[in-house]
């Protein structure tokens, strides 16, 4: 999944020069994987971090947006946007690829949409960046509870069993 991540990296480039020029902030990226992110960035930093289970977890509780670039590919079709849900999970804003199931799972309350080949990933992140992050957040959140959690799952289930019941 690295290679999707060198897709954006110029995208990545030219938003983190903005914050440093408009808002004098820094932009980090936090890459929890594997392998090492081998891109030297010029304009923000990268923190490659090898994944274990806690480390995952004390990433996703400093992390202040998610982003899931995929290129257009059949692999990428097929992925479950099991990323975005541990974001919500958290309370983290999102941006992923407008491909796949992405479209299905991202909504304007908590993430943006963009296309890997135009200025929608740059402005994207200057929108979860700007001043409606803390309801992005909460949006994250309630989306996951609503739609992901342990509970939203018994309460289909309870309706389906309820269903079959009636039938």
């Amino acid at each position: 999944n690295i290679a999707n991540l060198m897709v954006i990296m110029p995208k990545l480039e030219e938003f983190s020069k903005q914050m440093r020029l408009s808002c004098n902030r820094s932009v980090k990226l936090t890459c929890v994987c594997n392998k090492s992110v081998s891109y030297v960035p010029t304009n923000f930093v990268i923190k490659n971090i090898v994944w274990t289970r806690k480390t995952a977890l004390q990433e996703l509780q400093n992390a202040h947006i998610g982003i899931m670039p995929l290129m257009n590919k059949k692999y990428s079709l097929g992925k479950g946007g099991f990323k975005i849900i541990q974001y919500m999970s958290a309370g983290i804003p999102v941006i992923a690829t407008d491909i796949g199931i992405n479209k299905e799972i991202i909504t304007e309350d908590f993430g943006k949409l963009a296309d890997n080949y135009d200025d929608s990933w740059f402005h994207g992140l200057n929108k979860l960046c700007g001043d409606d992050w803390e309801d992005y957040s909460k949006n994250a959140k309630k989306h996951w509870d609503e739609n992901f959690s342990f509970n939203s799952h018994v309460k289909v289930w309870k309706e389906l069993i309820n269903e079959i019941e009636d039938f």
